[in-house]
């Protein structure tokens, strides 16, 4: 895949908020999870796989995606991008050409 064609200025066209899992003390000796927003980004999201899986009586789809965004060293497997009420659960970050300037993150979107 020539990642360069998805490198365009013009091709950075979607905005996404990047969470970030904050864990507090529930009180309980366990704690409670919860996501907080760190900062908006400009991203161009390509779709790579959709994936059935079966869990009990429910169905569950989820597509993977590789999300191109501008350098941005806040981003980091284990958060989120968001966008409305679809969430991208940040499986991989890598450089796609090198050069320092873009980042390509793996995606999960679940149902």
């Amino acid at each position: 895949m020539n990642s360069h064609a998805f490198l365009q200025a013009g091709s950075f066209s979607v905005r996404l908020t990047l969470q970030q899992r904050q864990e507090s003390d529930d009180g309980a000796g366990g704690f409670v999870s919860n996501w907080q927003d760190v900062q908006p980004v400009w991203a161009r999201i390509v779709p790579i796989a959709g994936i059935v899986t079966q869990m009990a009586a429910n169905q569950e789809h989820d597509i993977t995606h590789w999300i191109y965004i501008r350098v941005n060293d806040a981003v980091q497997p284990g958060m989120r991008f968001v966008k409305g009420s679809r969430l991208f659960d940040i499986d991989t970050v890598h450089d796609p050409d090198e050069t320092g300037r873009y980042r390509v993150c793996k995606v999960v979107e679940r149902s």
